[in-house]
């Protein structure tokens, strides 16, 4: 017969792991969200997805086991329904952590959890800087008080750049030790795979002018213009080529711009691409000219790729993955000069480019989404978790 004590200790009680988003659209929090719930240990967790809206690119790279809950968010202004949705959920559910992604869903999810009679443990997952967001949107005053309000109530931060993790703290007086600090993981793999696809394009594997790539969505944040206007001072004095990957609101603005720069032959605009790595392991070297970010997968991505980056020093991120001149080169942001020069260093010096890429090849292992994934688990299992 089996000691009493024998069987208890090995009983597995799952932790109830509730994550919550606004949708699974391309992005970098949906990416993240996608890579986590694939990989979150199913005998530790039982796990389910509450979405506002149960669409996006990211819904194919889910388990086919997992449940999803959609809270078929109606408008814009479906504020408090979604609210009183997802406390329905919650008490219908009673997971043990309630977990979300993004500023939005953030707010909608501790609210949802206030003065229930069984309250889970809410985690809230910052994503980006709110000191640039905030400055884009309308109500500023409005937002900046609820975010200010719900992350108190959070029962813990999950911050994904030490930078952000400071400005909470600075700006909503937030306790150090209620703060987490976990990078974005990578699948390594899966990029090293996916990297051998092959691409169809003019301006690949020619031999007598190098390839500059960039990967994002053409929006104010990501700086594209800047690119432009450093490229077109770089293809005076080396010959290259630039592709741009990525859709968004500002593509016309943009292709406008590189006609004004004569670099109609020499530029082009791809949509979009499921699988930007194939593009991005084609190219010599990748360039990120963002005024801010979150933490910049796309850095990542290009350093798996096995190409040097080349990155502004906005906030926050770049700083907390590229060591400058070592594994990567940091500019000045809005320096069209200094980016260009940053740009001619490295497609002329032959040996500058291989030690840059080696050292990013061996560096971006640090966030392989084994290694984060257990971060996470270790957040849920901790001793404040009851």
């Amino acid at each position: 017969m089996v000691p009493l004590k024998m069987m208890t200790e090995n009983l597995v009680v799952k932790r109830k792991v509730c994550f919550v988003l606004p949708s699974l659209v391309l992005g970098g929090a949906e990416k993240v969200a996608s890579i986590i719930l694939t990989h979150l240990d199913r005998s530790k967790f039982d796990v389910k997805l509450v979405l506002f809206n149960k669409f996006g690119e990211h819904l194919d790279c889910l388990p086919p086991d997992l449940e999803i809950i959609d809270l078929h968010k109606k408008s814009r202004w479906d504020f408090w329904g979604l609210i009183v949705r997802l406390r329905k959920i919650v008490k219908r559910e009673e997971p043990d952590i309630l977990i979300s992604f993004l500023e939005y869903s953030n707010i909608i999810s501790v609210l949802s959890a206030i003065l229930l009679k069984k309250v889970p443990k809410v985690i809230i997952s910052e994503r980006s800087n709110h000191r640039s967001y905030l400055q884009k949107v309308k109500f500023k005053w409005l937002k900046t008080i609820l975010i200010k309000y719900t992350y108190r109530k959070a029962h813990k931060i999950i911050a994904v750049s030490k930078e952000i993790k400071r400005n909470i703290i600075t700006d909503f007086r937030i306790n150090d030790d209620k703060i987490e600090v976990i990078h974005n993981p990578i699948d390594i793999t899966k990029v090293e795979r996916l990297c051998k696809e092959e691409v169809n394009h003019r301006f690949v594997n020619k031999k007598d002018r190098f390839l500059i790539i960039s990967v994002g969505r053409l929006s104010e944040e990501k700086n594209f213009d800047l690119l432009l206007r450093s490229f077109s001072v770089v293809i005076k004095e080396n010959p290259a080529f630039l592709i741009i990957v990525g859709d968004g609101e500002l593509r016309g603005e943009l292709q406008k711009k590189a006609r004004e720069l004569d670099l109609e032959n020499f530029v082009d605009f791809v949509d979009f691409q499921q699988n930007p790595f194939r593009w991005l392991s084609k190219a010599d070297l990748f360039v990120l000219t963002s005024n801010w970010e979150g933490f910049p997968n796309v850095i990542l991505e290009a350093m798996a790729c096995g190409i040097p980056v080349i990155s502004t020093d906005c906030p926050t991120g770049p700083r907390e993955i590229i060591e400058n001149n070592k594994n990567g080169i940091l500019v000045p942001i809005q320096d069209a000069r200094l980016l260009a020069n940053a740009i001619l260093a490295l497609l002329i010096n032959n040996d500058m480019r291989n030690r840059i890429k080696n050292n990013a090849s061996q560096y971006v292992t640090k966030f392989n989404y084994t290694k984060v994934i257990l971060m996470y688990e270790k957040v849920f299992l901790s001793g404040w978790v009851k």
